[in-house]
């Protein structure tokens, strides 16, 4: 077992390359009802419940205004066509960005003052955002909503705090079966709101009220959850001994975990890049499926089975298709948090003991799966075979993606157990710029090497990056890759 100093001057903590997952040791705080580990199986499913609901509310905002977009664009008198995608879009340089400030601050102070504090002003930019006055106040309150959506961020943490390491990949994945709906349902409540005649500012009041409303319900019943917070409660002292102060430049620890720590980069930017071909893939099915196989939105929604079935409205209220159930990549999350869970435990009785390293294996034959979704669907619609089948080819790219993203997120939080909000915050900030930027590609890779081809040049990065889990599972086992990283620490 290899130790390196994590962080270079910003964890002042050790964190071994190879490590062992930490587990409670046989104290009296590792034993009493205090423990985060030891609470009911009930309790902690009520946590999760709120986190999960918390984390859909958030994900519905960011799609919320699709449907209001020409009516906004009226109001303010605007016809810039770029507006369409900005008042989407402006979303994600916040969510991007907020994780620096959110992951430092929920592993020094606790979970609990940053959720309420971050939700308190997420509620009150979206209202300010209903009373905007001009375009461009809309999309500050907008950026600022992305910036303070702290649920995204300390949902899994939160959860990983309270499950053991051979429970915890089914409890993440469970976790963000809820919020995987929200793209779809944030259109669909919009449309919803929009249909009695109201103004559209009437769907940011809505979301306040409501993200207002389980804001309430958590600060009466939520409790915290962050271990050395909770052990410092537990021992009733101020601090607990050689933790240091915090400081600002401890928002630079996500650059540092990449830096000096690059097997968390490399484990991210794996999980990022098939998340941004998803992305790819949905954002282009409606245009693909008119052209390849004349079938209008509100002829067919079922070609959005990829990422769920779809509910359709009518050509009056809204002509577009809104899927209902990411069915591909919430199978994915199921069996990929079962999946990781079985080969720890396989481990633990094989071994004694649990390392960060085995949530990776099951990384690689997934990703292999969303390769061949890639190159399956682009030649299926290519080709024109029967809809079904590049509706299923989605449904296998998102399958094999979920699975992919369920294991490198059980591997950060099992690597980094005293900074699991800042190592899952450090792999968003590069999932949300793979979601924002990635997807622009689609349109002029489609039309510069047609359907076929542009998702083959997908599949093959797809596959190229296949090896990636094996250098991760490397360099957490050669002594050569310890001493190289640790120079830098």
């Amino acid at each position: 077992m290899f130790e390196t100093k994590a962080l270079h001057q910003g964890l002042d903590e050790t964190m071994p390359e190879g490590r062992m997952i930490q587990e409670p040791s046989q104290d009296a705080f590792a034993v009493a009802p205090a423990n985060p580990f030891n609470w009911s199986k009930k309790r902690k499913w009520m946590v999760v419940a709120t986190v999960s609901f918390m984390m859909l509310l958030n994900v519905v905002a960011t799609m919320a205004c699709t449907p209001a977009i020409p009516l906004i664009l009226d109001e303010f008198k605007t016809q810039n066509q770029s507006y369409y995608v900005l008042l989407v879009s402006i979303w994600e340089p916040g969510e991007c960005f907020g994780p620096f400030l959110i992951g430092p601050l929920a592993d020094h102070f606790g979970r609990l003052p940053v959720w309420h504090v971050c939700n308190v002003v997420y509620v009150g930019c979206t209202l300010v955002s209903g009373f905007s006055s001009s375009i461009t106040m809309l999309l500050i309150f907008r950026l600022l909503n992305g910036f303070v959506a702290a649920p995204l961020t300390l949902g899994p943490a939160i959860v990983s705090d309270m499950f053991s390491p051979e429970q915890r990949g089914g409890a993440l994945g469970l976790a963000q079966l809820l919020p995987m709906t929200g793209l779809s349902w944030g259109p669909i409540i919009a449309s919803a709101v929009l249909g009695g005649g109201r103004s559209w500012r009437w769907i940011f009041w809505v979301l306040a009220i409501t993200v207002g409303g389980v804001e309430v319900c958590s600060l009466i019943t939520m409790p915290e959850t962050h271990k050395d917070t909770v052990r410092r409660r537990y021992n009733k002292v101020e601090s607990l001994p050689g933790r240091p102060k915090f400081k600002l430049g401890m928002v630079l620890r996500a650059f540092k975990i990449w830096v000096f720590y690059p097997v968390a980069f490399i484990i991210a930017f794996h999980w990022a890049t098939l998340w941004g071909f998803g992305y790819i893939i949905f954002t282009t099915l409606t245009e693909v499926f008119e052209s390849q196989y004349n079938i209008l939105p509100e002829d067919s929604g079922l070609y959005c089975l990829g990422w769920g079935v779809s509910s359709k409205f009518d050509k009056e209220t809204n002509n577009l298709i809104y899927t209902f159930t990411g069915l591909g990549y919430a199978l994915g999350l199921l069996l990929g948090g079962i999946l990781s869970d079985c080969y720890v435990k396989r481990k633990k009785d094989s071994r004694g003991s649990t390392q960060a390293q085995d949530r990776i294996p099951p990384a690689i034959p997934s990703g292999l799966l969303a390769a061949f979704g890639l190159f399956l669907y682009g030649w299926a619609v290519q080709t024109r075979v029967q809809w079904m089948a590049p509706v299923m080819a989605s449904a296998i790219q998102n399958f094999g993606t979920a699975i992919v993203s369920i294991s490198c997120k059980a591997y950060l939080v099992d690597a980094f157990p005293d900074f699991a909000a800042l190592a899952i915050g450090a792999g968003s900030i590069l999932m949300s710029l793979s979601g924002a930027l990635v997807p622009l590609a689609g349109p002029s890779l489609y039309t510069s090497l047609g359907l076929g081809w542009g998702n083959s040049l997908l599949g093959f990065i797809a596959v190229v990056l296949t090896p990636l889990p094996f250098l991760v599972l490397k360099l957490t086992k050669q002594n050569k890759s310890q001493g190289s990283i640790a120079r830098h620490l």
